[in-house]
């Protein structure tokens, strides 16, 4: 009976190291670095979308996304200034979403 409590004990024991992930893993930050994008949009309504757009990310970003209506972009837009506090005046949202809409040939 006495190996049965003391196997009981290393056991219970064993498992109460387990349950404390936190001293057999440590948690570092790293960094991903994005690829260098330095391109830039071209023809109608390219300063616009250069002055706002590129500021956070690349062209390249923009231009490969799927084809979406006005609207999905006026939601887009919509969240980059509200989530992510793109520095957008409200009067320029109807040109960016235009411009936008015209790139994916909406």
């Amino acid at each position: 009976m006495k190996r049965l409590a003391l196997t009981m004990m290393l056991l219970m024991g064993g498992c109460g190291e387990a349950s404390a992930p936190a001293e057999r893993f440590s948690m570092v930050p790293v960094s991903a670095p994005l690829p260098a994008d330095e391109e830039f949009f071209e023809g109608a309504d390219a300063d616009l979308l250069n002055a706002h757009c590129t500021a956070c990310h690349g062209a390249t970003m923009i231009l490969y996304q799927p084809r979406q209506p006005a609207a999905a972009w006026a939601k887009t837009v919509a969240k980059m200034r509200t989530v992510y506090k793109a520095p957008i005046e409200e009067q320029d949202v109807p040109g960016i979403v235009r411009a936008l809409a015209a790139l994916s040939g909406e």
